[in-house]
């Protein structure tokens, strides 16, 4: 015979274990989320947060893009992260053509900036023929967390190639440099890395005489 109070008991029992565990979850959330907010993550890892994404670097080797350096030079190259300014090394700066996108504030909607003034510095050992660049990041507008530049790959080898043809005595120098110019507006000095750090075109007077 069908038990009406049995299948009541049942049912509730059931239903107080079904509350307990989500009960667990959502404690369980809640601690991550408050661990998540109030831990500084280290340098290359990500930020636990829900409504943040990776952080980015303040400076990115250009070594990621020899390859395309390469195939543009006349002549043999190699990278060498460990170059600094000596007295065998040349070293100035240039602007490239690049965009950014900020996904520290909204992972899902990035804020997305163009820009002419992408810095990069840039060493060359003459004798050796090796050579380093460093790409400086810039602030989000939205957000001032720091976003990595993503460069307009011609644009970048165009102007490495040039810089480094004149050091090699290849070329003549000039007084302006007009082909793969870009007008993208103002330059935002005060969220520039590199203008904060006083290497940009746009701070450097000695990288602005440099063609």
């Amino acid at each position: 015979m069908f038990n009406f109070y049995r299948l009541v008991r049942c049912v509730s029992g059931r239903r107080q274990i079904f509350e307990h565990s989500i009960e667990q979850r959502l404690q369980h959330r809640w601690i991550h989320l408050s661990t998540s907010v109030d831990t500084k993550p280290a340098d290359g890892q990500r930020n636990n947060s829900p409504h943040q994404g990776p952080l980015a670097r303040e400076e990115v080797e250009g070594d990621y893009l020899h390859s395309a350096v390469l195939l543009r030079a006349d002549y043999d190259l190699t990278y060498d992260k460990s170059l600094v300014k000596s007295t065998t090394v040349r070293y100035g700066t240039r602007s490239i053509v690049g965009q950014f996108a900020c996904t520290a504030c909204q992972p899902h909607r990035p804020k997305m900036w163009i820009s002419g003034v992408v810095c990069a510095e840039l060493w060359f050992s003459p004798g050796t023929s090796r050579y380093r660049t460093l790409l400086h990041s810039q602030r989000c507008k939205r957000c001032n967390r720091y976003a990595e530049p993503e460069l307009d790959r011609d644009n970048y080898v165009h102007k490495i190639i040039r810089a480094l043809d004149l050091w090699k005595g290849l070329r003549q120098p000039a007084l302006s440099s007009p082909k793969n110019h870009v007008r993208t507006g103002p330059h935002d000095s005060q969220r520039c890395h590199g203008c904060l750090k006083g290497v940009c075109t746009k701070t450097s007077m000695t990288a602005q005489q440099q063609v």
